[in-house]
């Protein structure tokens, strides 16, 4: 039985959760009392405002992070993809929710929460990961998986599957309805991790069986033009030694894998250019010699332009790793700039992180963006759409929020050019349409989907067509808010 690369990921934020749980909210309070994690059935929310909270009376300073933490250790983050002020943070407490973008909190339930993603077709749709209640305890056998519908106001686990706990959560970002799971208990004890994956929306579930090869619950990420393909950490148990840890790559849902070119690495993270996707983005641990291109390299930020085939080092202004005892802890991309991209750290044996690096060049070079983070021990990043970006990072110390305004970059406006319509399907031209942007008809928000060819110059209202008369009133809305010009549709 094998024990494997075992880091900061499982302990930093363990053994002493439990006591500072007792000794920031006493047992008995809204936070302990409101767990849920071990019961089947409904977990309904609690009714706790933080808007008196020192979080709340704090304004957002343009490049520089603010405090915005409802409650210290935070692990997971989530923003609704069609309202970007509303932001789910997973803490080893439960869920919090802000409806105003950070100024704001509430208390939703549920216990040690690791991992949350939300439904893109239906925001109001959520999922939680989490491990076993305050402070993370495993406990074997527990249906630990939680799903909302109205927007994280109940959490039922009735359809979890039972499990240690849940490392890994993933959505298809085609179809929402597919998701994966896995445990990093089990992982970590090197007896056979069995990724879970689920087709229906979490009712049923059913195990990816990998043979040798055991894949880990972090470093997954599907391809946005075709959800078949995924990118998984992992490593195999075999004696053959001929590839003991790395990237894998299934092209068939997950039912067979091979690996990439990046090998015999430690990898934590991968995330995917949304416009061009066989641009991959590779994190790693501390600790092995990454092999690819037939040289070696230690760890930190790699990169591969041709779908994971070959790989090379982006560390020009990155922080040593090895030296800090740290690993890449998450990678959050601008949608709708690629190029803009960022890595938090977090430590690997100790709570030693180096904070936030950002890149304007695809990786080409780092600067720190830790400027008011008064945590480097980065859990999760998440990026909110639309210009200027505003970026969140999930610390031990709590939760952490910047207005990401690069120099010299305007924020511009939608612009509506033209409308075409083809059956009940309406077109909509023009420019400076973010990812997330709507189409408003009348005032009324259609459902929208962006043209994968032209994604900020075309935007898609598949029903909406059948709908609109002429002399209606057309706009488009970032995710940011801005409003293009009111654009009135003629059928002449």
């Amino acid at each position: 039985m094998k024990t494997r690369h075992l880091t900061q990921r499982m302990f930093v934020f363990g053994l002493t959760i439990i006591g500072l749980m007792s000794s920031v909210f006493p047992v008995g309070s809204a936070f302990l009392g409101a767990s849920g994690a071990g019961l089947v059935g409904k977990v309904t929310a609690s009714t706790i405002s933080l808007a008196n909270s020192p979080a709340a009376l704090m304004e957002q300073e343009s490049d520089q992070w603010s405090d915005i933490s409802p409650a210290p250790s935070m692990h997971s983050l989530a923003i609704n993809p069609r309202n970007p002020d509303m932001v789910y943070a997973g803490s080893v407490y439960g869920v919090f929710k802000s409806r105003d973008a950070g100024a704001t909190w509430s208390f939703t339930s549920l216990g040690y929460t690791g991992q949350l993603v939300i439904d893109f077709n239906n925001p109001d749709i959520v999922y939680a990961g989490t491990s076993g209640g305050p402070g993370g305890v495993h406990a074997p056998g527990l249906p630990l998986l939680y799903k909302s519908t109205d927007g994280g106001n109940s959490w039922s686990n009735s359809n979890s599957p039972i499990v240690f706990d849940v490392g890994l959560l993933v959505m298809d970002p085609a179809t929402p309805t597919t998701v994966y799971s896995a445990s990093a208990a089990r992982y970590y004890n090197g007896d056979g991790s069995v990724p879970m994956k689920s087709t229906d929306g979490g009712v049923t579930w059913k195990g990816l069986q990998t043979g040798e090869l055991a894949l880990a619950p972090w470093g997954w990420a599907i391809d946005p033009a075709d959800s078949q393909i995924l990118y998984a950490a992992g490593d195999y148990s075999s004696s053959t030694g001929e590839i003991e840890s790395g990237l894998f790559k299934s092209t068939d849902g997950g039912v067979n894998w091979s690996a990439t070119g990046l090998t015999n690495a430690f990898v934590s993270e991968v995330a995917i250019d949304p416009l061009d996707p066989n641009t991959l983005y590779a994190g790693t641990y501390p600790g092995a010699q990454l092999t690819f291109q037939g040289s070696q390299a230690t760890s930190g930020m790699f990169k591969s332009s041709d779908g994971g085939a070959s790989w090379f080092a982006i560390n020009n202004g990155f922080p040593d790793l090895e030296n800090a005892d740290s690993y890449v802890s998450d990678i959050a991309i601008d949608l709708d700039d690629p190029k803009t991209l960022y890595a938090g750290t977090a430590g690997n044996s100790q709570p030693t992180g180096v904070g936030v690096f950002r890149s304007v060049d695809g990786g080409a070079n780092w600067t720190p963006y830790n400027n008011g983070l008064t945590d480097l021990n980065v859990a999760a990043l998440a990026l909110a759409p639309g210009n200027p970006n505003t970026l969140y990072a999930a610390t031990v110390a709590g939760l952490f929020k910047i207005v990401d305004n690069i120099p010299g970059q305007p924020v511009p406006s939608p612009k509506i050019s033209g409308i075409s319509i083809e059956g009940k399907t309406l077109f909509l031209f023009g420019e400076n349409f973010d990812f997330g942007a709507v189409i408003l008809l009348n005032g009324n928000q259609q459902t929208t989907k962006r043209d994968k060819e032209n994604p900020h110059t075309t935007l898609i209202g598949k029903k909406t067509g059948k709908r609109i008369k002429s002399g209606d009133k057309v706009q488009v809305r970032n995710p940011s808010g801005t409003l293009s010009q009111e654009f009135t549709f003629s059928d002449n």
